[in-house]
């Protein structure tokens, strides 16, 4: 049988040009959070006596992720203090995921976490954090008419979209 144009979806579009949606941003954010979690409680990566130093405000900065993301979801966007809420949530999960590599960079230097542990680990936050600017961005083009004085970002302005690994 021999398809016709008519029978694909106009709708379709190829995985590493989909823009990132709410759905990837909460798994990838939960992938980052359990991970963290499952690694600070490991005694060989992080034994007890070292572990005080700098585990807690890990801890305390993936569940901030986690939350922040949640809680951006959660709003629904139908006026400008909706929209200025859930990009107020959106940045403060970029927030929590910058002081986390921070503390992903002290983990490997000062606490020896493994090489390997420490790639898997930057990587999820730079998709995490890709995933976060491209659902940010694309509220912007969404829902930026809601403000008065909408200035974009440079990024917004070029209506950048960006390209993330599926």
């Amino acid at each position: 049988p021999t398809r016709r144009s008519s029978d694909l979806n106009p709708m379709a579009v190829i995985a590493p040009f989909r823009e990132a949606n709410e759905l990837d941003v909460l798994t990838k954010a939960r992938q980052l959070a359990e991970y963290i979690f499952t690694i600070c409680k490991n005694e060989k990566q992080f034994p007890r006596r070292d572990r005080w130093m700098l585990t807690a405000d890990i801890l305390h900065e993936a569940a901030h992720v986690l939350a922040h993301v949640r809680r951006a979801n959660a709003v629904r966007v139908t006026t400008a203090e909706d929209y200025i809420q859930r990009r107020s949530e959106q940045v403060a999960a970029l927030s929590s995921l910058d002081a986390l590599m921070g503390y992903a960079g002290l983990a490997y230097t000062v606490l020896h976490l493994s090489g390997d542990r420490a790639e898997y680990w930057t990587g999820l936050m730079v998709e995490e954090m890709a995933l976060l600017k491209g659902w940010r961005d694309a509220d912007y083009r969404r829902y930026g008419q809601l403000l008065p004085n909408a200035k974009p970002s440079a990024r917004e302005k070029d209506g950048a979209k960006p390209r993330v690994a599926r």
